[in-house]
């Protein structure tokens, strides 16, 4: 079929309006596939996490705020322990506690007329040993004494205590045992791990 040059030259724009018009459909479809559509799904997660995001920073407000609180009492606690193993040595110091008990008895108007001393025990978490001391002084020279041991730094424990009233005399015969506290054993536990 033989087309004069008009017609073939129609021909030819229309063909290459038809393949142009093709290849156009066929970018945006290639765009929309590609593009576009994965555009709108990561759009679609990011507003996800964006709603997501906001509760948390809604929440965070009281977090931090329970989280302040909680490391300032950890802290409190750890001073606390620190403050306790310091008044608790590794040694029972036995002689130096009894020096310690003689200065506040001579302080207080005590006189201490003899001390005894039970062998320590070792127990699973922490070593004691026990001191007893038989004394004698007025009423008011037990009550200060007993206040002055009562603010010792040293950790010590009254496990017996007897007053006896003079006879017709202003001394009061007068026993104390004391329990020493030493060589506490940690429970720590990534102390335990050498951490």
């Amino acid at each position: 079929m033989n087309l004069d040059k008009p017609q073939q030259s129609r021909v030819i724009d229309a063909s290459l309006n038809g393949a142009g018009v093709l290849v156009v459909v066929l970018l945006i479809g290639v765009f929309y596939a590609l593009v576009y559509q994965p555009l709108g799904t990561q759009r679609e997660d990011h507003l996800s996490r964006i709603e997501q995001l906001d509760r948390l920073i809604e929440q965070s407000q009281g977090v931090q705020g329970n989280h302040r609180i909680l490391r300032e009492e950890l802290r409190a606690l750890w001073s606390s322990i620190a403050a306790a193993q310091e008044r608790l040595p590794n040694e029972s110091q036995e002689e130096a506690f009894i020096k310690r008990i003689e200065e506040v008895a001579t302080a207080t108007g005590l006189q201490i007329l003899d001390q005894r001393r039970r062998p320590a025990s070792v127990l699973q978490t922490h070593s004691e040993s026990e001191i007893h001391f038989n004394c004698t002084g007025s009423f008011t020279s037990v009550c200060q004494f007993l206040q002055e041991v009562s603010q010792l730094a040293r950790i010590a424990k009254i496990s017996n205590l007897n007053i006896e009233s003079g006879k017709e005399s202003q001394e009061y015969p007068f026993q104390v045992t004391f329990v020493l506290y030493y060589g506490v054993e940690s429970n720590d536990i990534s102390k335990q791990r050498g951490v």
